[in-house]
């Protein structure tokens, strides 16, 4: 392994940890909130994005992970997205 390959592997990583939790706005809005904050952390070098999901509470407003992270997907390039739990049936 090359030396800049190591200090590469050493820096710090820095992630995003989103509840996307229910606020004031009207929901398209909080969601391009959401949508905006992933691109920017992106752009600014952040190295994850995590969501946790809560389906069928108030504490979280996308539905499924999954399909948020998707769209996740149209507005980042590198950042790696990270659900923390997935909800499975009984």
């Amino acid at each position: 392994m090359s030396t800049a390959a190591i200090r590469q592997d050493r820096r710090g990583r820095f992630g995003n940890f989103d509840e996307n939790d229910r606020g004031l706005l009207p929901l398209a809005d909080q969601y391009e909130q959401r949508l905006r904050l992933a691109a920017l952390s992106d752009e600014f070098g952040f190295d994850r994005h995590y969501m946790r999901e809560r389906r069928a509470t108030p504490l979280s407003t996308a539905p499924l992970p999954n399909v948020f992270i998707a769209a996740l997907t149209v507005r980042t390039r590198r950042l790696c997205l990270c659900p923390r739990v997935y909800l499975l049936p009984a």
